[in-house]
């Protein structure tokens, strides 16, 4: 189990929607996230792979996750720790910011309690976790253009490729 959650991280450092898609072998995978009261997850092996798709698009998946604490039963793992997010401006705007700059280079860092729920054979189903709250100023800092980190830049040429492979589909 922890093997599969392992995977699909390491996809998501790799910008790798292949290898982060893999990892749930379930022919639906689902997300229940949770904002405000109201599950916003994609469900589906469709609309998780393009939740993903936009994320590395908008340049959002440059993430380091702090794990400190990890539960498993036989159903499920969870995983609490500090996540950490290297978000372009307008991405920040976009996610209800509005007074964000989009010219700027946000680190967005906030507590972060991720459920990974498995089947009765093993296999990894998705994610559950709660977003309410965590995007508010409290949370946000605009970072300098020498501590923007390079695996930032390598995002943006690893979207510039996707957008560029699949522009028209």
């Amino acid at each position: 189990m922890l093997e599969q959650v392992l995977e699909h991280l390491q996809g998501e450092v790799d910008f790798d929607l292949d290898r982060l898609m893999n990892a749930y072998p379930v022919p639906e995978p689902r997300y229940r996230v949770w904002r405000d009261g109201a599950d916003i997850g994609p469900k589906g092996r469709k609309a998780v792979r393009e939740w993903y798709a936009g994320h590395l698009r908008a340049r959002g998946l440059v993430l380091q996750y702090d794990i400190e604490t990890i539960v498993v039963d036989d159903r499920t793992i969870v995983t609490d720790g500090y996540m950490s997010a290297v978000l372009p401006g307008q991405c920040v705007r976009a996610r209800g910011v509005p007074d964000a700059d989009p010219s700027k280079i946000y680190l967005k860092r906030y507590r972060n309690c991720i459920l990974w729920p498995f089947s009765e054979a093993g296999e990894l189903i998705g994610e559950e976790f709660h977003l309410s709250g965590n995007l508010g100023d409290s949370h946000l800092w605009i970072l300098d253009d020498a501590d923007v980190p390079q695996v930032f830049h390598r995002l943006t040429k690893a979207a510039e490729a996707f957008e560029k492979r699949t522009a028209g589909t």
